[in-house]
């Protein structure tokens, strides 16, 4: 196999060869067979393995009878290094890399529930020999839309806490689809931990205003689940929203969030919240004016793509 660093493949001409140990200007080297390829290249051999190097790219070539160990595979010093690098910083060797991103990818593309539950557990297994969240952390910035959801539904099995910040970031992203779904998850972690604030209330109701309906769908289940009473007016607001489904999840947010059966509820629902408000708002704490709420993406963000 011919590796190569920055170069096109050529084909070798009959030259000198001899052995010795080249080495490059980051103080790197490598020992075999050094033939001369032409005047703006060499070829280094070990085995039955080749490489090819510009001659700029050499500082020198040391005259020795190093001729490299033909029973290991023929890497570049700076692969090496940077292998290293990468398992110093995410904690897992190439294999172990490899083999998680094939889990990634396969439950982000499972549909069946029996499929996607055994690969969870398949994560879960190998989550207790290496350190999973390490490697999460140092990859997600550089994943694509679609594989961060993947991580962050993963992270939530194995830290909740630790995905937190990530997916409030989430929520601001100019994608509709990856924003419902952080604002999601991050509402039932929220909930489920019994750490929510007014502040991290306040964040989810922005998703109320959003300009997507989806939005504003995870938005009012997310604030059903969390029983907080200052996002009554915003979800009074959404009662007159455009589309039905986000009308129905405003009604049942705040049928949740004061304990009233929405079945129960006789006529207009708009009506009957808004009586019920006025009647009880003096008892709660800094509601949250849906005139001073600011969306949660500005308009003018740049559309950011799932799969990139």
């Amino acid at each position: 196999m011919h590796l190569r660093l920055g170069l096109t493949i050529l084909i070798a001409v009959a030259g000198y060869s001899y052995a010795d140990t080249i080495v490059f200007p980051d103080g790197a080297t490598m020992d075999g067979e050094v033939r001369e390829v032409n005047a703006n290249c060499f070829e280094l051999v070990v085995g039955d393995k080749s490489i090819q190097f510009a001659r700029t790219e050499i500082a020198s070539i040391e005259k020795n009878d190093k001729r490299g160990d033909a029973a290991k595979p023929l890497v570049l010093p700076q692969v090496k290094q940077w292998e290293a690098e990468m398992e110093r910083n995410t904690g897992l060797d190439a294999d172990q890399r490899e083999k998680f991103l094939l889990l990634v990818d396969a439950m982000r593309k499972a549909t069946d529930p029996g499929e996607r539950q055994k690969i969870e557990s398949e994560i879960l297994a190998m989550s207790k020999t290496v350190d999973l969240v390490k490697f999460i952390k140092a990859s997600y910035d550089t994943s694509s839309l679609g594989r961060k959801m993947v991580l962050l539904a993963i992270l939530n099995m194995l830290d909740p806490q630790t995905a937190l910040p990530y997916l409030k970031d989430g929520m601001t992203v100019n994608n509709a689809h990856f924003r419902a779904f952080a604002l999601g998850l991050y509402g039932h972690i929220l909930r489920e931990s019994n750490n929510l604030d007014n502040e991290a209330v306040t964040f989810m109701t922005r998703g109320l205003i959003d300009s997507d309906a989806d939005v504003q769908l995870a938005a009012g289940n997310a604030l059903a689940e969390s029983g907080s009473k200052i996002a009554t007016p915003v979800l009074l607001a959404k009662l007159d929203a455009a589309d039905p489904r986000v009308q129905n999840a405003a009604n049942r947010a705040l049928a949740q969030i004061w304990s009233v059966d929405a079945a129960s509820i006789s006529g207009d629902p708009k009506a009957y919240w808004q009586e019920h408000w006025n009647a009880n708002q003096s008892g709660v704490d800094s509601p949250l004016d849906p005139e001073k709420l600011e969306p949660l993406v500005d308009k003018d963000a740049p559309l950011e793509d799932a799969h990139h």
